[in-house]
């Protein structure tokens, strides 16, 4: 069973389509509306490093099965412009891997409509939307971000990413 609820998860977010039954979930729970300012300023440059990400899935469709408790995990490597992810990993509520490979890959770097929105795309419709990020004083870089998740409209919730200390 979970072998088929891992692919029908990957052969979702290759698809990218809208389910005919139920709206995308909505990434950060609480009331819909427009999202809150960010606490700094957003730039990619603030970002610029190796991070461990972590995505905590609070709303999914259910037609891909109950993801109460479940989680991605991954390591972003990110320069100005560029970017990799590797050890992409869906992880169930006792912390185990989905069956499946861990996934690596490129990430792309976007702005959106909202000026200020930054915007990972881990690809396969997998994108970060980000809402704050942590810098820290003298011009360091950025210790965490953190903002919200959109999985092929199908699975959101909230992120962080945190540096990993040299």
């Amino acid at each position: 069973m979970k072998r088929f609820f891992f692919f029908g998860l990957l052969l979702l977010a290759a698809s990218g389509c809208e389910s005919p039954t139920s709206p995308a979930p909505n990434p950060r729970p609480g009331p819909s509306g427009p999202l809150p300012a960010p606490t700094s300023p957003l730039n990619y440059a603030s970002i610029v490093g190796v991070y461990d990400l972590s995505e905590t899935i609070t709303g999914f469709d259910p037609v891909w099965g109950d993801l109460t408790g479940h989680r991605f995990t991954a390591v972003l490597t990110l320069a100005e412009g560029v970017g990799t992810f590797s050890d992409l990993r869906l992880l169930d509520a006792g912390g185990k891997t989905v069956e499946g490979p861990p996934r690596d890959g490129s990430v792309t770097w976007a702005t959106w409509a909202r000026p200020g929105t930054l915007v990972l795309d881990l690809g396969r419709n997998h994108n970060l939307v980000i809402e704050e990020i942590d810098e820290p004083e003298n011009g360091q870089m950025a210790a965490r971000f953190a903002g919200g998740i959109n999985v092929a409209g199908h699975i959101g919730g909230p992120f962080v990413a945190t540096r990993r200390t040299p």
